[in-house]
């Protein structure tokens, strides 16, 4: 009985619980925009020479550092640097070029 009475939950009415909006600005907009905006750059990453298109892939959505993509790629660091920063050049132009 006292392993019963210490550990017996509280019971409360919902009635007397107040419940909260968990977050009252939900930006839908700002949701469907994201939502649209991967889906361009995915679309302009797979119609960019391999080159860029690998290093980009394993340092953005495979989380790889530099070190490791120069160790799978074969390729020294300074290049993965390189070939990363010329492939973010290059799908910000497609997407710059396509809007226009």
């Amino acid at each position: 009985m006292n392993y019963l009475k210490k550990n017996s939950r509280t019971k409360v009415s919902l009635d007397e619980v107040e419940y909260k909006i968990a977050d009252e600005k939900i930006d839908l907009n700002g949701h469907i925009d994201k939502t649209f905006l991967k889906k361009e750059i995915g679309r302009c990453l797979k119609n960019i020479k391999l080159k860029y298109q690998e290093p980009l892939i394993l340092f953005y959505f495979e989380q790889k550092s530099y070190e490791e993509i120069s160790d799978i790629l074969r390729i020294p660091t300074s290049t993965v640097g390189t070939l990363i920063s010329r492939g973010k050049k290059i799908i910000k132009e497609k997407l710059e070029k396509e809007k226009i």
